[in-house]
């Protein structure tokens, strides 16, 4: 045994070395059908998955559980079914696919679509769901929101497609039944070391085993590297020479000079459109049976910086993305006064227009690109600090280089522009969030509990920026729990308690009111 096994192997690995036609010819094959298969099934397995994974219909769980059920589907039965649909006397006989490559390819599509389903779904669905909120942030398209979803599940994805590779290419009872192993013809790595094995040509199946062998094992550690590593790959498509150039000049001016190139950008794209007042009336939001938000009556007018403040779970961070388009309330109306070219524009919004009225949405959706909405903890894109500030206004044109450079700049991350977002502490993340909401040019900065977890030096220096954005006319609205900071920073201050606001003050009668005099001395639980 120990003789033939040594003999064997010797004259497989001179048939690999050699690249003996038959072994050639069968491998070929093998790769081209798995690789088609999978190539289809991954153009109709994705989108698939993006439907399943954020739409809600009627039956949907339970075509999960169908597709699940499917990944482990028994390719014998498989290739049974296929040839009973494609013999001479089946439904699709007339097509004359059996024993054909085309019918072994529609085999191993069978196999790949529920993997490529089943896992991709699963990996969007890992995605972090505040991803979509800060794409609507952002301004993007339905279609870019999808795109960037799935470079966020980039590496689940790989994973269902190496995955679907595998199975693949280890397969032989679908592809031996509808493809008949037929010598140059249909012959794969599969069948053909199942018939050589049974003709007793050890050296032809062993060379082959090797070959899969190998296949499988590189399909398997690229899985391996993936899964430990969780490698993120960015194709970088921008002009790298005038990027480095613009961020060197804009390092060797002063901030207030980077401020006023900035503001001046921003005049010219807002070209006078702005957000003079939101007025909140009556507004509510309920999460199944509980009330998070009860009658809100609130006034924010455009150039202030304006504090929300009160206990966790009263309700500020739902207003804050009620505010921002990111959630719909469950009743009443908000009133967005806005000035375009000179002429006052008030848009008086309930909930049910803002969730049925399309052509009110899109007046809604103009109005919501002048705000910006940060969230307590930077949501970042994955890649690099390039890919985030580039990411509204794209990497190609001059003038997109031109703001996302001078964006980083503001916020001194201009050093950092291609290092990846995972290497950023909690300051600079917080940061950069802020460098790539500045690219909207925004005129209501909406931000939840700013700096919440920054160090000193960085809180200091996003107080900076938010203050001295201020003076341009650019408004703040914001929550914090810190009052020492909402001391610092606001305008006025509205203290929300039990879903509603209680009462509104400007900042020097802070620690003067009834209310606030029990929060400063701890007698409401803060």
């Amino acid at each position: 045994m120990q003789n033939i096994f040594i003999d064997a192997l010797i004259k497989a690995i001179e048939l690999i070395i050699t690249l003996d036609d038959e072994v050639l010819n069968i491998t070929i094959r093998s790769l081209n059908v798995t690789l088609i298969a999978l190539a289809f099934a991954t153009l109709l397995g994705i989108p698939s998955a993006i439907i399943l994974a954020t739409k809600q219909f009627y039956g949907k769980n339970a075509l999960l559980t169908i597709i699940h059920t499917f990944i482990g589907f028994p390719p014998v039965l498989a290739g049974l079914l296929l040839y009973l649909l494609f013999s001479r006397n089946g439904v699709f006989g007339p097509l004359d696919l059996l024993y054909s490559e085309k019918i072994m390819i529609l085999a191993q599509f069978v196999l790949a679509l529920p993997i490529i389903i089943g896992l991709t779904v699963s990996a969007i669905s890992q995605v972090n769901p505040e991803i979509r909120e800060v794409t609507q942030a952002l301004g993007a398209s339905p279609l870019k929101k999808e795109l960037t979803v799935l470079n966020e599940a980039q590496s689940g994805l790989l994973i269902a497609i190496i995955t679907a590779f595998g199975r693949l290419l280890g397969e032989v009872g679908a592809i031996l039944i509808v493809g008949g192993n037929i010598r140059y013809f249909t012959r794969t790595l599969t069948t053909s070391i199942v018939q050589n094995v049974q003709m007793g040509e050890f050296a032809l199946a062993l060379s082959l085993g090797i070959i899969l062998l190998t296949l499988s094992l590189l399909a398997n550690a690229t899985l391996t590297i993936i899964q430990q590593k969780n490698i993120h790959f960015t194709i970088f498509t921008g002009n790298k020479k005038k990027i480095n150039e613009y961020l060197k000049y804009f390092s060797s001016l002063p901030f207030d000079q980077l401020l006023e190139e900035y503001i001046t950008l921003h005049e010219h794209y807002r070209q006078a459109n702005w957000i003079l007042t939101i007025d909140i009336n009556k507004l509510g939001k309920k999460f199944g049976d509980k009330w998070i938000l009860k009658k809100i009556e609130l006034t924010i007018p455009a150039g202030k910086k304006f504090a929300l403040i009160g206990p966790n779970g009263v309700g500020k961070t739902t207003l804050l993305k009620i505010i921002s388009g990111l959630i719909t309330p469950t009743e009443g109306l908000i009133k967005f006064s806005v000035l375009k070219n000179e002429t006052i524009e008030n848009m008086c919004v309930s909930h049910k227009e803002i969730a049925s009225n399309k052509r009110h949405s899109e007046k809604l959706t103009d109005v919501w690109r002048n705000i910006t909405y940060l969230h307590q903890t930077p949501v970042l894109f994955s890649g690099t600090c390039w890919d985030n500030v580039s990411y509204v206004h794209g990497r190609t044109s001059e003038e997109a280089i031109y703001l996302a450079a001078l964006t980083l700049s503001l916020t001194g991350l201009g050093h950092k522009a291609f290092d990846n977002v995972k290497t950023l502490s909690g300051g600079e993340k917080q940061l950069l969030a802020i460098s790539r909401a500045l690219t909207t040019f925004p005129t209501f900065i909406i931000a939840d509990e700013p700096g919440a977890n920054l160090d000193p030096y960085h809180l200091k220096k996003m107080e900076v920026l938010f203050k001295k954005l201020n003076r341009f006319g650019i408004s703040l609205l914001f929550s914090s729990h810190k009052l020492e900071q909402v001391k610092r920073m606001a305008d006025n201050i509205a203290l929300i308690m039990d879903g509603k606001v209680q009462e509104v003050i400007e900042n020097e009668a802070f620690g003067n009111t009834p209310l606030t005099k029990k929060i400063l001395s701890g007698d409401i639980v803060w």
